[in-house]
């Protein structure tokens, strides 16, 4: 039964490779139907990101953040995040993780994400300051402990 099962899947884009190429070509098919579609714009942003098309995918959110998006989208999903401190646009990923701190302070991964933007501007203290944030709120939270980890020495 594992074959008939793995079949199945392979079909529903059980590879990552092939789910994310499907995935943009949805987004931009979605797209041609209407250009001022924010989640459309989101969906291929996220796309492009997990091809590691980070320049593409930061294009990409910029068009969904212009348009408009619910006040909660980042509290679940990071892309944006990743795109834009891919492309050295830090102060991008400080503005978008305060926008949703002023919301709502406690999502372990807004942390973690502008601690990695402060690590690459330097500012270890607060990097360090942000992950332990992280961690408070999600003990656990495996990518925080590894940044964590990884930070210079606290001095």
């Amino acid at each position: 039964r594992a074959p008939q099962v793995a079949a199945i899947l392979a079909d529903f884009g059980a590879d990552a490779g092939r789910m994310w190429s499907d995935a943009e070509v949805r987004a931009r098919a979605e797209l041609a139907l209407d250009g001022n579609d924010s989640f459309a714009w989101f969906n291929l942003g996220s796309s492009l990101v997990a091809q590691g098309r980070t320049a593409e995918a930061a294009a990409a959110f910029d068009q969904a953040r212009s348009m408009g998006l619910p006040w909660r989208m980042l509290w679940y999903q990071f892309g944006p995040f990743e795109a834009y401190l891919a492309e050295g646009r830090t102060q991008d990923v400080l503005a978008l993780a305060d926008e949703v701190i002023r919301i709502t302070d406690s999502i372990e991964e807004i942390y973690y994400w502008r601690a990695r933007a402060l690590l690459v501007l330097g500012d270890s203290a607060g990097a360090r300051e942000a992950v332990q944030r992280s961690l408070a709120l999600a003990p656990g939270f495996a990518p925080a402990v590894e940044l964590l980890a990884a930070l210079p020495p606290a001095g």
